[in-house]
């Protein structure tokens, strides 16, 4: 069997390739493919107790554009993922740029693919919002993809929906049709914004030939823009299965590679023009590399991005609505979080999130029933016992800034804020719908607010 690293180690690359034409992020992805599983990345053993043979596992790259290192982290993602899915319908949008915008692609790739992330993300906001649709703020992911099957630059957004989201009231509606938005107004508006912002906001002194520049957007203003569509899927557990399909998805895997010969890599591919039919392609192996490392994204750039619900949440907690997190919900009310350095929360309340230290016996994520120590005057947990048994997973804690807003904490292995209270805003990081009656308490407590 081919793999790709096979082709990159036996190619001569440094014949054939301009090597100072590759950006950082190239150079590492072929650096770290070539070398992935060798005994560049160092090994781990293992030795049979019994006759002592020794097997030697050396260690993958884990970079996403390698095909040998996907598999694992593809699996986590979908388990992490599970925790944010509604038991509702969701919904595959597929939003495509003209192929006369490849131009512009290669030459601002950051640009225009933040630009694809935008405007797709804007259209469906606003259309949502719209009454004659469903009238509600919605939450989706986007995830970007750069390729076709062929290994060409095609460009577009997988985007999964819920058929549903918050109204203005704080309350959740669902939307009562197939698919809550018009695929002709979607493409309408996506056109339209798209096309609008990328003529304002493009450096055109990237673009030698400004003529060139206004020619390829009057020619995108002259065709159809399609947003396709597909039928709600079956399960909130088949969408995260679903979208781990396309989170992380490299433009070709080796399994489609059929052989590399006289320096041609011949592969197989889905012709969509064609009835889905199953064909195959050889390129030369300098121009099949060229076109595996067009879709190494820019450095920085993230391909899988969560939209909506941040607005909501704004919304609902300044209209003074009772609003209550709930372990991760705790979480990203806060500033910043260890567990995403960098990337900011909603800071809706002071605070940080830190990981929980290692301490003795302890082990990390905490997971079990701990008892927490309960303010006095606390709404959330009237009517309850003193210091209740609650059931926590997490391997993350809240450590506020105000101590006023506290209103229980416990230990482990270190003080833990695991729960406020603050006007109409409520979290707990333990669990109260897996904490039997204590937790039903709270939740009715909370209802009745």
């Amino acid at each position: 069997m081919v793999h790709i690293q096979d082709i990159f180690k036996s190619m001569d690359i440094e014949g054939k390739i301009d090597y100072s034409k590759l950006n950082h992020k190239q150079k590492k992805a072929l650096r770290n493919i070539i070398e992935c599983k060798t005994e560049v990345m160092g090994f781990n053993t293992d030795t049979c107790e019994c006759c002592g043979h020794t097997e030697i596992h050396y260690n993958s790259c884990k970079n996403p554009n390698c095909p040998e290192c996907g598999a694992v982290d593809k699996e986590i993602w979908i388990h992490k993922q599970e925790r944010f899915t509604l038991n509702v319908n969701y919904f595959h949008v597929v939003f495509t740029i003209p192929n006369e915008l490849n131009t512009l692609c290669l030459i601002d790739p950051k640009f225009m693919y933040k630009a694809l992330f935008t405007i797709s993300a804007e259209t469906i906001k606003e259309l949502s919002k719209d009454k004659k649709y469903l009238g509600a703020n919605i939450g989706f992911t986007s995830v970007l993809h750069t390729w076709g099957q062929n290994l060409s630059l095609h460009p577009h957004i997988h985007m999964i929906v819920p058929g549903g989201g918050i109204d203005s009231n704080g309350k959740w509606t669902s939307s009562k049709k197939k698919f809550f938005l018009p695929v002709k107004v979607v493409s309408k508006l996506f056109k339209g914004k798209f096309l609008s912002y990328t003529k304002k906001n493009f450096e055109q002194r990237k673009i030698k030939d400004k003529e060139q520049f206004q020619e390829i957007i009057n020619s995108c203003y002259s065709k159809d823009w399609v947003v396709y569509t597909k039928k709600p899927m079956k399960s909130a557990k088949h969408v995260v299965k679903y979208l781990g399909r396309y989170t992380h998805r490299i433009a070709i895997s080796n399994a489609r590679l059929k052989k590399y010969e006289d320096n041609k890599v011949t592969f197989s591919y889905k012709d969509y023009s064609d009835h889905n039919q199953i064909k195959e392609m050889t390129l030369d192996d300098t121009e099949f590399f060229r076109r595996y490392m067009m879709h190494v994204l820019p450095s920085n750039f993230m391909k899988i991005r969560h939209y909506g619900l941040e607005e909501t949440i704004h919304e609902v907690v300044e209209k003074n609505i009772p609003f209550l997190g709930i372990c991760l919900g705790l979480q990203l009310m806060f500033e910043s979080s260890d567990e995403g350095p960098g990337v900011k929360g909603l800071g809706l309340l002071p605070g940080k999130i830190l990981r929980i230290p290692k301490s003795g016996d302890l082990k990390i994520p905490h997971m079990g029933w701990n008892n927490i120590k309960v303010k006095e005057d606390s709404r959330l947990f009237k009517g309850l016992p003193e210091n209740p048994y609650v059931y926590f997973v997490h391997s993350y804690y809240l450590q506020a800034d105000d101590e006023d807003i506290v209103a229980a904490t416990t230990e482990y292995g270190v003080k833990i804020h695991a729960a406020v209270e603050k006007d109409n805003i409520f979290a707990c990081q333990f669990h109260p719908e897996k904490s039997s009656t204590v937790g039903l308490q709270i939740l009715k407590n909370f209802v009745s607010l």
